[in-house]
């Protein structure tokens, strides 16, 4: 049997769209349902600090403090976050540039921890510090997260990751999001977390990074307000 040129076009025509259909998921009207919300894209974002200060560019790099010389400063990534782990006002973008105080009104030492959902000792660590953190914060040491993966090793971690890791562990400092290490990921493995960076925030000088949880993260932090006490800033 022949088909006809015009009933050749229509079979054509109907497998095109059932090959499209099928590869594209249904969301929005089609389900009945907006699709979940696990945009991570980061807005906006400030290039100077509170006081209109702006952020240092100079020597920025990955290279921590030792005996022989000073260390790179950290670049101003901006996160979407939210602030004191406030979920209330909404994910927010988050830029380092918030925390740089060179006259160490509010801040001295800004730490930075990486962690992920799957990861026991990250919400070890996470929990430890929510108890530390009011007592440290009037030391003028100020803790920020950035969330790498949710539940899944290798899954970035999208807002309902961090909405939950704030409710679940009782997140009191500034929580963000860092999805496939997009910022961090030249300091270390995202397999590798926690990772811990302790920043002079009168400078933005990386004092030390390293993987693993910090053994006992007040005394780390006073042994780097002590030293920020009794040197001057990276010039």
């Amino acid at each position: 049997m022949r088909f006809s040129a015009l009933a050749m076009s229509a079979a054509a025509l109907a497998l095109v769209a059932g090959c499209s259909s099928s590869e594209t998921p249904a969301t929005g009207a089609a389900t009945g349902a907006p699709p979940p919300d696990t945009s991570t894209t980061v807005m906006g974002g400030t290039e100077v600090n509170p006081d209109g200060v702006a952020y240092p560019t100079a020597d920025q790099g990955y290279k921590t403090r030792s005996a022989s010389h000073t260390g790179n400063r950290i670049a101003n990534y901006k996160f979407l976050g939210y602030l004191n782990g406030d979920k209330a006002g909404g994910l927010k973008t988050i830029s380092l540039a918030d925390y740089f105080d060179p006259e160490m009104k509010k801040y001295k030492l800004i730490h930075i921890i990486a962690s992920s959902a799957w990861c026991g000792p990250c919400i070890q660590e996470t929990e430890e510090t929510t108890t530390l953190k009011d007592t440290l914060l009037g030391e003028k040491v100020v803790f920020v997260q950035a969330l790498i993966d949710g539940p899944k090793v290798g899954t970035g971690a999208v807002p309902a990751d961090l909405d939950k890791w704030i409710s679940s562990h009782g997140v009191n400092f500034t929580a963000m999001l860092d999805p496939d290490v997009k910022n961090l990921g030249q300091f270390f493995s995202a397999a590798a977390v926690p990772w811990n960076a302790n920043i002079d925030a009168r400078s933005m000088e990386i004092l030390t990074a390293s993987e693993g949880a910090t053994a006992d993260i007040a005394a780390d932090a006073r042994r780097w307000t002590k030293f920020i006490d009794g040197n001057p800033a990276k010039p």
